[in-house]
């Protein structure tokens, strides 16, 4: 996915650094993957509560509507995660040059 950002100029936050979108890949391969990807969201939340956050992968794709229930701002099935720059400039979350993490 950073390969896909930086190849259309958009430059990526090192961790810890302040950025204006947070993408996360989730996982559901257990119910512990589940949880730990709740929890993720959940601390990106406190880490970066002014940037947006965009969760993708397989949590995101079976229980979208729990995420944007949880905060994210943008879920993207893992059908559509290659296409995430184009989502995101579509729902007006990132434009050209946003630092993402």
């Amino acid at each position: 996915m950073a390969r896909t950002f930086i190849a259309q100029g958009h430059r990526i936050s090192a961790p810890g650094d302040p950025a204006d979108v947070v993408v996360f890949n989730t996982c559901a391969v257990t119910n512990q993957a589940s949880r730990t990807s709740r929890q993720v969201l959940r601390q990106l939340q406190r880490s970066h509560p002014s940037a947006k956050l965009v969760v993708t992968g397989c949590y995101a794709t079976l229980e979208g509507q729990r995420m944007s229930d949880l905060g994210a701002d943008l879920v993207v099935s893992n059908a559509e995660k290659d296409r995430l720059p184009e989502l995101l400039e579509e729902a007006g979350l990132l434009q050209s040059a946003d630092p993402i993490p």
